[in-house]
């Protein structure tokens, strides 16, 4: 068995090692999988390679938590085995309470071929499970389709019986990557016999990419939503609409996350009512440096989903982060001087919450260690927003809408840990960026107003506790 608190503490000096986000012992996550809450305690299982800090040899890696913020490392629970459904890995997929037991529902992969497999729990605590004797519990993808892929699965209970969708995609033409993202829908009353619904809904309006990775089929306030991560164009995105006649009607969608990191997230209804979300942020650095580092990939803050009442989605970071505050700082009511930056001495990791007043000029922050720096611009005239890397590169960053920024009122949280930046604004947008400062305890955020008329009405920023050191169980 790996040696976690080991692994752990052998990179525990990396300054681009997250403290709050939760990341793997060492070498290759990406992600989140079998998000559940059993027992009081949250589980993620996610996408792990043991073995190197780049992908490969597939496992499911996991971890617990009773409070969202504090995490211990458990025993990797799905590992390939030679000459079966999933020789060449175990590929994502969700878990779901079955009475006394959790069953895993995941892609096994061996040989190119996806298919879905089963594995149930044989303990509590959910650190032994035991694979389905006649995986694939489907024998393959549906007849009559050019598929692009068939992988990934979201899992739930509708009148009496469960319900399945697995993400895919239509190929337009043989031997084209082109097509129409689609997930299909599945029935079954005991989890491992399964019949074809038919496709849940086929992207005939939105063009969202031709390969649907990762897809939460889920009911929030009197809407649904399907979210997706189309794998040419590494974005997520909210399809929400309605669900009726076992057919998905989408009337509108909402991207995730613009900052280029996000992907693949997973979401969960706990027992406080909430639809909390949590997803992979990928690196955005060689190969190179991921094997010299011996690390790669970490999830993002969980996020609590909800419905406005103009029907899109809110995203928060969950409540629970509060606790990892230290001493608050506060700077209240400052113009900003047009060109000039003004300094807020934030370190990291840190938490930094600003209130904007700018209904016509454009903000700058830069998020910086005085070398590195992620880039964040805010343009209330069209109502966007942008995060790069440095400051050059904001000419070519695909811009986000920003909902409801009423009377030039801005809204934003800030997030610093060790190699990421998670940046929420108006509690609708969110934009997540890695950038790898080395001098820490120099970070600093910097805000820079193109023209007169902006003012900081109120900036509020705390340093943030490591509140996860993770114990390997055998140890």
């Amino acid at each position: 068995m790996l040696d976690f608190a080991a692994l752990r503490a052998k990179l525990a000096s990396d300054p681009h090692r997250p403290q709050l986000h939760f990341a793997a012992p060492a070498n290759w996550m990406n992600d989140p999988n079998g998000m559940i809450q059993w027992h009081g305690r949250y589980h993620v299982f996610y996408q792990y390679n043991p073995n190197s800090a780049l992908w490969g040899t597939i496992h499911w890696g996991h971890a617990v938590s009773s409070d969202l913020i504090h995490w211990e490392d458990l025993p990797i629970a799905l590992t390939p085995e030679p000459d079966t459904v999933d020789a060449d890995g175990c590929f994502s997929g969700c878990a779901v309470s079955d009475g006394n037991q959790v069953a895993m529902i995941y892609t096994g992969v061996a040989q190119h071929h996806e298919l879905p497999c089963l594995a149930v729990s044989v303990n509590s605590d959910l650190t032994q499970l035991q694979k389905a004797a006649n995986n694939p519990i489907i024998p393959a993808p549906p007849a009559g389709y050019d598929l692009l892929g068939f992988r990934d699965h979201c899992v739930w209970r509708e009148q009496g019986e469960w319900r399945m969708v697995i993400g895919s995609g239509l190929r337009s033409q043989p031997g084209s990557q082109d097509g129409q993202g689609t997930v299909f829908l599945y029935a079954s009353t005991d989890l491992q016999h399964w019949r074809l619904l038919g496709p849940l809904y086929i992207d005939d309006t939105w063009h969202l990419g031709s390969m649907w990775e990762c897809p939460d089929f889920f009911a929030l306030g009197d809407r649904q939503v399907l979210i997706i991560s189309p794998d040419q164009t590494g974005k997520v995105y909210a399809l929400i609409g309605d669900y009726h006649g076992d057919r998905f009607f989408p009337e509108r969608v909402q991207e995730l996350d613009g900052g280029g990191s996000f992907y693949a997230p997973q979401s969960l209804r706990d027992d406080q009512g909430r639809r909390i979300m949590i997803g992979w942020l990928r690196e955005q650095r060689p190969d190179a440096d991921l094997v010299a580092a011996g690390w790669a990939g970490m999830l993002s803050l969980p996020r609590a989903l909800e419905m406005d009442p103009t029907g899109w989605l809110k995203m928060t970071p969950v409540a629970e982060w509060r606790r990892a505050r230290g001493a608050q700082h506060d700077l209240t009511g400052q113009h900003l001087t047009a060109g000039v930056p003004l300094t807020l001495p934030t370190g990291s990791p840190s938490e930094i919450h600003l209130q904007i007043h700018s209904p016509a000029t454009s903000i700058r922050m830069h998020i910086t260690d005085g070398v590195e720096r992620a880039v964040f611009a805010l343009d209330p005239v069209t109502m966007t927003c942008a995060i790069a890397h440095i400051a050059a590169e904001l000419a070519t960053a695909r811009r986000v809408p920003i909902h409801l920024g009423a009377q030039g009122m801005f809204d934003i949280r800030v997030f610093v840990d060790g190699s990421v930046v998670e940046i929420f604004v108006n509690d609708h947008v969110c934009l997540t960026q890695r950038c790898y400062p080395t001098k820490l305890a120099a970070l600093r955020v910097e805000l820079v107003a193109s023209a007169p008329g902006a003012m900081l009405s109120h900036a509020a920023w705390w340093p943030l506790a490591s509140p996860h050191a993770a114990q390997d169980p055998s140890a």
